[in-house]
């Protein structure tokens, strides 16, 4: 096998290093999304480790590369093009090393926005549940006030009505009941006035 087809295959065995990577940091997440700073933290730790990952790969390609360099059977064409792409390989290692040095400011800035409607939701939901709890009890104070003014009030004023009514009559009974008695005293008068005069 020649030095050019040995890059080849070891390029090729870096990108499926670099893919299967990925690939287990997208198995590793979990299914259940309980919380968004849980969720947040899996997915740091599965980039984490596929960027590591890929610093070593790209690691042992450029040492890989250095090694092919320094064989004294390639010609200088050769030669050029495996420099060529080891300064590829150390560009993308310093771009893979940037990355890792950003990446927690960069998921900060993640955070914060959903953080921010987190905090609006909870704060837009506690308002609509004053307002909903204070409309419930403006409701019920209403139908506590209708019921009193047009059932109970009624109810009173007919009730007191029928009392002072009832008190009237039993004023009248009274009335009555004497000018019976009254009247009865003078019957009987009136009969033993005939008794004896018979």
């Amino acid at each position: 096998m020649n030095k050019i087809s040995q890059i080849k295959m070891m390029l090729f065995l870096f990108i499926n290093l670099v893919i299967s990577s990925l690939s287990h940091a997208e198995n590793s997440m979990p299914i259940n999304k309980p919380m968004v700073a849980v969720n947040i933290g899996f997915e740091v730790s599965g980039l984490e480790m596929a960027i590591n990952n890929a610093a070593k790969g790209l690691n042992k390609l450029s040492e890989s590369l250095n090694n092919l360099s320094d064989n004294p059977n390639l010609s200088d064409e050769q030669n050029k093009k495996i420099n060529l792409t080891l300064d590829t390989v150390n560009q993308l290692n310093q771009s893979i090393s940037k990355t890792v040095e950003n990446l927690p400011a960069t998921i900060d800035k993640s955070v914060q926005p959903i953080l921010k409607t987190g905090n609006d939701f909870t704060d837009n939901a506690l308002k609509i549940i004053t307002y909903a709890v204070i409309g419930l009890v403006i409701i019920i104070l209403a139908i506590v006030y209708l019921l009193y003014r047009f059932v109970i009030k009624p109810s009173k004023d007919t009730l007191d009505m029928v009392s002072s009514q009832i008190v009237s009559l039993s004023d009248s009974l009274k009335t009555t009941a004497q000018i019976v008695e009254k009247s009865s005293e003078q019957n009987l008068r009136v009969i033993k006035q005939m008794r004896t005069l018979n």
